[in-house]
């Protein structure tokens, strides 16, 4: 809490007003992140624009893997019960965070 959270061209940064932090992942395949959003664990969570998500916990950086035969999506969404819901071609999908299709 208290941060400032940007997406920009080279990453995910976050400022305290006077210091900021670049954000990488090692497994990003693109600087550039955009849809930035806090979930119910205060894990900040962001996409690529390479279509990669990722989140972070306790200030590392990890992707998060859908399941295997997932389509790619073409945004997402955490409600307040920490449930991910992504879209593609006029479908929703509903996932655990833990990344379990439901």
């Amino acid at each position: 809490k208290g941060y400032i959270w940007m997406a920009t061209e080279s990453g995910l940064c976050r400022s305290d007003g006077s210091k900021f932090k670049f954000y990488k992942a090692k497994t990003s395949k693109a600087s550039a992140v955009s849809h930035i959003q806090e979930d119910g664990k205060s894990r900040i969570w962001f996409v690529n624009f390479s279509g990669q998500l990722f989140y972070i916990e306790q200030e590392k950086t990890y992707e998060y893997k859908f399941p295997k035969g997932l389509p790619d999506f073409l945004s997402y969404h955490i409600d307040k019960q920490d449930r991910l819901f992504t879209y593609h071609n006029d479908m929703v999908w509903y996932l655990h965070t833990q990344g379990k299709a439901i």
